[in-house]
């Protein structure tokens, strides 16, 4: 579990990160 937790975060961290991106 708390691996599936590490990986949802990682993936949280991502959207984050590239969300301006998609945006433009």
């Amino acid at each position: 579990m708390k691996m599936n937790f590490k990986l949802f975060f990682s993936i949280l961290i991502a959207i984050i990160c590239l969300w301006p991106l998609t945006r433009g």
